[in-house]
């Protein structure tokens, strides 16, 4: 998929019916690898003319810790484990606004960053892509620090960021292709488990919302053992107590469809919630509007008209 960057590289993108994501060129964790590798590549082909908008824009600037950023390197910054305050000297997102242009018309691809390949009574196999894993663009870059200072110092920055952000991702993947795996099987949402944000935080030792942005803008392929194959966006594996209660009521709230419906005979929200256990009359009526299925009178109304060949239904997939 390729989408034109925006003015200020700043884009909703519609990946599908309901899936976004935004695209902000000043926070790096959520910037995709092509557009970061634009950048590494044309800063090295004229570093001259980076050294001089650089220095035309003042001094390099970053963005230092704030409450919604946590540590990226433990050695140079405080973690869980160590509370030590206002540790200076970690530059955590370099601000490459300044250099907004030189990017202006490059292509956003976006490319799943793992596949999951779902195994019977087992973790799925995990694979990486390359435009995770098989990325040297940064490290192949060489600039004269003697020459160019700042943008030297920049590509160091980028360098040892890109370095944490790879090993990030690829920690946060097998976390999660571990605590879902049974889902991976067969892609039946009644076999999601509860993990939120915060349980995969604490398993990486950072902060709730350095795993939001990280991964909020990620894409996972994944195979079943029947060999369907879906693309999901890597946030919509992390499971609320909600998201379960949703997951194992709507098989049932479908049935009930299915069977108004070959019946001809609408049923009230109240009636539903009758026949779905443990589901009240207010969630089977927010899942219906959710879903856009009128109510009780316009479905008597379309069902009496003999114009829907199919039941009504609410989405089982992610």
């Amino acid at each position: 998929m390729s989408l034109s960057l925006s003015q200020g590289l700043r884009q909703s993108l519609s990946l599908s019916q309901n899936l976004a994501q935004r695209i902000d060129f000043g926070k790096l964790i959520s910037m995709p690898e092509n557009i970061f590798d634009a950048v590494a590549e044309a800063i090295s082909s004229d570093p001259e003319k980076i050294e001089d908008l650089l220095g035309k824009n003042g001094p390099v600037t970053f963005n230092k810790r704030s409450a919604t950023v946590q540590s990226l390197y433990d050695s140079l910054f405080a973690t869980k484990q160590n509370n030590s305050a206002n540790v200076e000297g970690l530059i955590i997102e370099p601000n490459l606004s300044d250099l907004a242009d030189l990017v202006q018309n490059e292509a956003l691809r976006i490319i799943p960053d793992v596949t999951y390949i779902g195994v019977k009574g087992g973790k799925p196999q995990i694979y990486y892509s390359e435009a995770l894993t098989g990325r040297v663009a940064l490290t192949q870059i060489q600039i004269d620090s003697a020459k160019f200072p700042k943008t030297a110092k920049m590509m160091g920055q980028l360098h040892r960021f890109n370095a944490w952000k790879t090993e990030s991702l690829m920690k946060a993947y097998l976390c999660l292709g571990e605590a879902q795996r049974e889902y991976f099987e067969d892609f039946n949402i009644t076999e999601l488990h509860l993990y939120n944000r915060d349980k995969l935080a604490d398993e990486m030792n950072l902060e709730e919302s350095t795993i939001s942005r990280l991964l909020g803008n990620r894409y996972v392929r994944a195979i079943n053992i029947k060999n369907e194959d879906k693309v999901i966006r890597a946030k919509d594996l992390f499971v609320t107590a909600d998201d379960l209660l949703r997951f194992q009521a709507l098989p049932s709230i479908n049935e009930v469809l299915k069977m108004e419906w070959e019946s001809g005979e609408a049923l009230s929200d109240n009636n539903m919630a009758d026949l779905v256990p443990n589901v009240v009359r207010r969630t089977i009526a927010k899942y219906r509007l959710e879903a856009g299925i009128p109510g009780i009178n316009e479905r008597n109304k379309i069902y009496r008209s003999g114009t829907l060949n199919h039941p009504y239904q609410i989405s089982c997939e992610l």
